[in-house]
């Protein structure tokens, strides 16, 4: 005996995706089915063509209610479905071939209710794989854990469930239309048997325009979902609470165990963030030799490098180089000649004017990132107090304009009065510059309002290895951190793009080319296989997000979730920092927290409480202590 399987599709104003939806339906090669589209009001010719796909196909369903939201749709068409398992499929999603016999099998032999999910492909423009969300464990005190830990199915088309569910549970959140598949799977994993299935089922169009989409380019998204994690946690049973809280401390506890075993016996493999677990100091002392003398450890003082000779030497080389390199014009090599070794990023920034007030802030955020190195490029002489790692090019004005204009063979003349126009020459830093990049394996861009955390810890080897451009955001390339594999066809990639000529001509007005317009451009690229594209939105922290933040010995992470970042952008919060002088102190606490109000270091004091207990300095910092 079959199982009937009713689909349900909520639209307006679908005509771009409406024909794909009803014809991937159609062709699933499953009989017993239902299809039933609600239209909300389409003006744009969407419900003439449901009518007339509805004549030739009788399984199809289309009820009009103009004004209905999405959520409400949804609702109806549950109400007037018959089939015993439903699915919800959005216009512009679509499933895998065969998934519907797929799920009429496993139906068969499942109880009554269940609720099954699987794979699902998040697609960019230009076919681009953003990634596969596989939600492997739907039990409700993992889902509270939140996504980042363990996801949760991100788009209905790779799920279904048993029609009888809604019996239990009650129907969709009518009064929410953006997280209201949040909260029935919240709901759902608390009534219903869950089962995951290693396959892939759904597609989700991750393009703009969608609400989905731009609900995350607006940042709200992730407040809902977190909204929705606390209710539910609060309404939990005092049982499933408590197991809740226990799986977040051993979740804790294995991060901790993790910062041990990298930070004091060197095993390179083991994420290296947060270095504070405080043992006795002794023991600290006897761990942290046992490892400077076979080399596992890079050594940070004078008294640690007495051990072992041949680190000493090493340590003597490099604190020898000077870290700052004024120069007229780009010199040959000028990179391999000062830092030894051949590490394999360089971060350029250029900035024409005096230097920004935190600069003494960016200074010790590279100092903890030994292996990346940084071109800063500027008018002005570079305050001191650079690590080694920075070097610097004296570069105004007119000498760029001469340079841009040279290199990239169009007259280049930037207005003065509109230098935000330089950051539409980003993606032309790697040709600009290419004398200077001759020992790197990647170059990148990168801004000064930036806290850089363990670069490493996301940059790993196999992903260096795996990819040619890597984006700190996960929707475009990102002006604050993008870097790029330094071959021919990438130092010149803005070619390819046919407004290249228009935006470096215009003496004034900002395109965004860095950003908006390259994206396309690589995608294309990557879906011709020309290169490889990683667009991560995991890097980055934004003060847009709110929230606290704390940089501690070279590590950033946030202090709620206690989530490591490799960068935190605060393009914002900055415009309000404009009469204040921001300093930090070489021989305090090498650590500092990121408010609204600045950059604020620690006091001696507050170090120990910083490693020990965040929740103490967090507890403090809100009853109005403001740090050193």
């Amino acid at each position: 005996m079959s199982v009937k399987i009713s689909i349900i599709t909520p639209v307006l104003n679908g005509a771009d995706y409406i024909n794909f939806c009803l014809r991937n339906v159609a062709t699933q090669g499953y009989p017993d089915i239902e299809h039933i589209v609600v239209d909300g009001g389409s003006t744009d010719g969407t419900l003439e063509y449901i009518q007339r796909f509805a004549e030739r196909h009788s399984h199809v369903r289309l009820l009009s209610r103009p004004g209905l939201g999405q959520s409400a749709a949804m609702n109806l068409g549950i109400s007037m479905a018959t089939g015993d398992v439903l699915g919800i499929l959005n216009d512009d999603d679509y499933y895998g071939l065969g998934v519907l016999k797929r799920v009429s099998e496993l139906f068969k032999h499942l109880p009554n209710p269940s609720f099954v999910a699987a794979d699902c492909n998040i697609w960019l423009k230009g076919g681009v794989l953003l990634r596969v969300d596989r939600p492997t464990r739907l039990g409700i005190t993992d889902l509270l854990q939140g996504p980042q830990v363990y996801p949760f199915p991100c788009n209905p088309s790779s799920y279904f469930y048993h029609r009888s569910l809604h019996e239990f549970i009650g129907l969709y959140d009518e009064t929410d239309d953006y997280t209201m598949d949040v909260e029935f799977i919240f709901r759902a994993a608390r009534a219903a048997h869950c089962v995951y299935v290693e396959e892939t089922w759904g597609n989700f169009r991750f393009f703009p325009g969608t609400k989905t989409y731009e609900d995350i380019q607006q940042h709200r998204c992730g407040i809902r979902v977190a909204e929705k994690i606390h209710k539910h946690e609060r309404i939990l049973p005092w049982h499933l609470r408590t197991v809740t809280v226990i799986k977040r401390f051993m979740l804790r506890v294995q991060r901790i165990a993790r910062r041990f075993m990298h930070h004091y016996l060197g095993v390179a493999w083991l994420p290296p963030f947060v270095k504070g677990v405080q043992l006795p100091r002794c023991v600290r002392r006897r761990v942290r030799q046992f490892s400077i003398a076979r080399g596992l450890v890079v050594p940070s003082s004078p008294m640690q490098i007495q051990t072992n000779p041949s680190m000493q030497r090493w340590h003597e080389s490099r604190m020898s180089v000077q870290g700052v390199r004024e120069a007229a014009e780009i010199p040959e090599h000028v990179l391999s000649a000062s830092m030894p070794g051949k590490p394999s990023i360089c971060l350029i920034a250029l900035y024409i004017g005096q230097w920004p007030q935190w600069m003494s802030f960016f200074y010790e955020t590279c100092r903890y990132n030994p292996t990346i190195h940084w071109l800063l490029v500027g008018s002005e002489p570079l305050p001191s107090g650079a690590p080694w790692n920075i070097q610097y090019l004296s570069l105004d004005l007119p000498a760029f304009n001469r340079l841009a204009s040279e290199r990239l063979g169009l007259q280049v003349e930037v207005h003065p009065q509109f230098l935000r126009k330089f950051c539409d020459f980003k993606c032309t830093y790697g040709r600009l510059f290419e004398e200077c990049l001759s020992p790197y394996t990647f170059w990148g861009h990168c801004d000064l309002d930036v806290v850089f955390g363990d670069i490493r810890y996301f940059l790993t080897r196999e992903i260096l290895d795996k990819y040619d451009v890597i984006s700190s955001y996960g929707l475009r390339l990102n002006g604050p951190f993008t870097i790029y594999r330094k071959t021919p066809e990438l130092l010149r990639f803005y070619e390819k793009n046919d407004m290249h000529a228009v935006v470096f001509s215009d003496t004034w007005k900002p395109y965004s080319f860095d950003e908006y317009y390259l994206t396309q451009t690589v995608q294309e690229l990557a879906a011709r296989g020309e290169l490889r594209l990683r667009l991560d939105d995991t890097f980055q922290r934004h003060d847009r997000h709110g929230g606290l933040h704390y940089w501690y010995e070279g590590n950033l992470l946030d202090a709620c979730s206690r989530k490591p970042a490799l960068l935190f952008h605060f393009a914002q919060w900055k415009k309000q920092w404009t009469n204040q002088a921001f300093s930090f102190d070489a021989l305090g606490p090498k650590a500092f927290v990121i408010l609204r109000e600045g950059l604020f270091q620690f006091q001696r004091d507050w170090s120990d409480s910083l490693k020990d207990d965040y929740n103490k300095a967090l507890i403090n910092m809100r009853l109005g202590y403001m740090p050193h």
